[in-house]
């Protein structure tokens, strides 16, 4: 097994020129979204490298892509290229539970069915979690489903809108639920962290070992019980804890970001 710089599939097009002679099958894992910056794996490049390289095989896991875009719910993965014959893919109807898995035939299906560890030494789903993947399923096959993914569609670019207003550093900008807002430090962060929650804003710190360090920062994801005014309330609310570092030059956005790119060699293009 090796890894490549993330994201980076001219790295694994590398890999497998380098490997193709010496091995039956090559193998690509990835998310279908990140969840940690809200980024996602290029889809049309992976679909073209599958295409050139017969070899090649992928495994997608976009269970955080899945439902908030794509025809009922299919995910960022499928809403962007057409299914391949050598892909398989990972979703969920529920977070702990009540995974979905695509087999591009039934051999490799019956296969995991009949040999897979985590299926033969696992027990059965609880009948809340069977209970929450079947009422899922109807859900995303409801006429106005697609009216719930435009409003949360609209939300997400309202958030991306404000926080570009209020110089906001966000990592990432990809027009997905889910963002990464840069602190960089430990001390910054905290110092947010609990400022928002004083505003009654409870979001995830993301720190060392999660990310990597002097990449630390608060991540949060939308959804529908939210409003645009909660999300300007929160653009807001961030943006004054912000200056308060920025007075005390203890944070500068346009530092922060560079760091981040300097790790990452992905951060938003327009803060730079």
């Amino acid at each position: 097994m090796s890894y490549i710089h993330h994201n980076r599939l001219d790295f694994l097009e590398a890999k497998i020129l380098d490997n193709q002679d010496k091995f039956e099958n090559i193998w690509f894992l990835a998310d279908g979204l990140y969840s940690m910056f809200g980024d996602t794996v290029p889809a049309e490049e992976l679909i073209d490298l599958l295409q050139k390289y017969p070899k090649l095989i992928a495994y997608v896991d976009d269970s955080d892509g899945m439902s908030w875009t794509g025809n009922m719910g299919a995910g960022s993965f499928l809403s962007k290229v057409p299914y391949h014959e050598r892909l398989f893919m990972a979703m969920s109807t529920n977070r702990t539970g009540g995974a979905i898995m695509i087999y591009p035939e039934n051999e490799s299906k019956n296969l995991v069915r009949n040999y897979g560890s985590s299926i033969v030494f696992s027990g059965p789903l609880s009948p809340s979690m069977i209970m929450s993947g079947i009422k899922a399923t109807e859900i995303h096959k409801r006429p106005e489903f697609s009216i719930m993914q435009k409003k949360l569609s609209d939300l997400i670019y309202h958030f991306i809108k404000i926080a570009g207003e209020l110089n906001i550093p966000l990592i990432r900008d990809d027009k997905t639920q889910v963002f990464f807002i840069g602190m960089a430090h430990e001390e910054p962060t905290i110092f947010v962290a609990k400022g928002l929650q004083k505003a009654e804003f409870f979001v995830d710190v993301a720190g060392y070992l999660s990310v990597p360090k002097n990449n630390l920062g608060i991540r949060i994801t939308l959804t529908n019980y939210l409003s645009f005014t909660d999300v300007e309330n929160f653009l807001y609310s961030l943006s004054e804890l912000i200056t308060i570092l920025e007075k005390e030059n203890k944070f500068s956005t346009p530092k922060v970001l560079k760091i981040f790119k300097n790790q990452n060699n992905s951060v938003v293009k327009k803060y730079l």
